[in-house]
């Protein structure tokens, strides 16, 4: 979406789309795709 001029000076993002890196359950999925040589991020 593109607005222009001045009608948009500031964007709050409230939460990001992922789970924290050090949640237990994050980090297990994580370490199991790495294992597997793949990228836990993608």
């Amino acid at each position: 979406m593109d607005i222009p001029g001045q009608d948009l000076s500031c964007l709050v993002i409230a939460r990001l789309p992922f789970e924290v890196p050090d949640h237990p359950l994050f980090a297990a999925k994580s370490q199991q795709l790495q294992e597997a040589g793949k990228n836990a991020f993608f």
